[in-house]
């Protein structure tokens, strides 16, 4: 079993442990760590404070690893009674920039009252681990058990309190870090749309079904279509149609104009959480069926007989998503577009190819 070691303290940003097997885990405030694992920070932004089980205080500062190891943890070297250097300093730190960085604190804590550690006749000693050419400190603080051995008003209780008090300190500070929302993270928007629609309608897609946000919730009245000015705005595309937004459920409409019965130009679209953080672009399409013609029944009267008869058949034929094509007119019966059909004893039917009139053309 691997040998716990040390806990998260302080953390921001994307910190993580690996261990000898090349195990990752994430680590958050209170984590643990262990004897062999290597603490890794990735990002500008990323930094981590350890306490070991000795009360030795290891910080990382950005874009760094390091290896907890016998060199880095030996309570032999580090005496358990051994209390937090700067802890105070965290949080005044805190109060002055959240953005701080611990291992500033660290370098001033190596140097004496900067960090308030109190000068004592044996100097702390600074054990310095360079890894990727960044400097890690660590305060051995035998110096400061010495002056309070060499203080006789101190007592047993009081050095308990004192402990406490640390603790009470370093919970504080874990509590503010936790408050204060370090490293909110963006939503994430997907791609949507909505296929064999009927032609000449409204078509309207609930974009934000399906959208994420990892450590909050999507907000329906942030919905701002791209290429607008602001948020449910609507948009329109000449030639297409409008899209337009609902206010309330975020939900996206697009309303064709008259005649318009293709598919129109995708677009895209951007939500906010309640954070107030913007998603990435997601595309939103929409898709119309294509629908056929109707042809309607034909008829002439009252002709002249022994006379040929032209009717103009795809008068009154209609398609709700297109035009007629005159040049398409084919006999059912007949074999191909504009072939004629003979009626034994009767006569011959035949199609104009331009216009798609047929006539009728009696035998003698």
């Amino acid at each position: 079993m691997a040998q716990l070691i040390g806990q998260v303290i302080f953390i921001s940003g994307n910190v993580k442990a690996v261990d000898s097997s090349g195990n990752e885990r994430i680590l958050d405030i209170n984590s643990m760590v262990f004897l062999g694992e290597t603490i890794a920070t990735e990002g500008t932004d990323s930094r981590v404070m350890l306490k070991m089980e000795n009360n030795q205080s290891v910080t990382l500062g950005r874009n760094d690893k390091l290896i907890l190891d016998v060199d880095i943890y030996d309570p032999e070297q580090y005496p358990a009674e051994e209390n937090i250097a700067s802890v105070a300093d965290i949080q005044e730190a805190l109060q002055n920039d959240p953005n701080f960085d611990p291992s500033e604190l660290e370098a001033a804590a190596a140097g004496g009252n900067q960090a308030g550690i109190s000068d004592s006749s044996s100097n702390p000693t600074v054990i310095t681990h360079t890894q990727q050419s960044v400097e890690y400190e660590f305060l051995n603080t035998n110096g400061v058990n010495n002056e309070i051995a060499q203080t006789n008003d101190r007592d047993n209780n009081e050095i308990a309190q004192t402990n406490d008090r640390i603790n009470n300190e370093v919970q504080s500070t874990t509590d503010s870090i936790t408050a204060t929302g370090i490293g909110t993270i963006a939503p994430n928007a997907d791609n949507d749309s909505s296929a064999n629609n009927i032609t000449n309608n409204p078509v309207t897609i609930d974009v934000i079904d399906g959208d994420t946000d990892p450590d909050g919730s999507i907000d329906p009245n942030t919905v701002q279509i791209t290429g607008t000015a602001n948020v449910g705005d609507p948009l329109v595309v000449a030639g297409e149609g409008t899209w337009t937004v609902n206010g309330t459920t975020g939900a996206i409409t697009f309303t064709p104009i008259v005649g318009f019965t293709s598919d129109p130009t995708d677009i895209t679209y951007t939500v906010a959480d309640n954070d107030g953080n913007v998603s990435n672009a997601a595309t939103v399409s929409v898709d119309y069926a294509t629908q056929g013609p109707t042809a309607d029944n034909d008829s002439s009267l009252n002709n002249v007989t022994n006379n040929p008869v032209t009717i103009d058949v795809i008068d009154g034929d209609t398609d709700p998503d297109g035009s007629i094509d005159p040049t398409t007119v084919q006999i059912s019966g007949t074999a191909n577009v504009g072939d004629p059909l003979v009626v034994a004893g009767e006569g011959t039917w035949t199609v104009n190819g331009t216009t798609g009139a047929i006539t009728f053309t009696p035998i003698v």
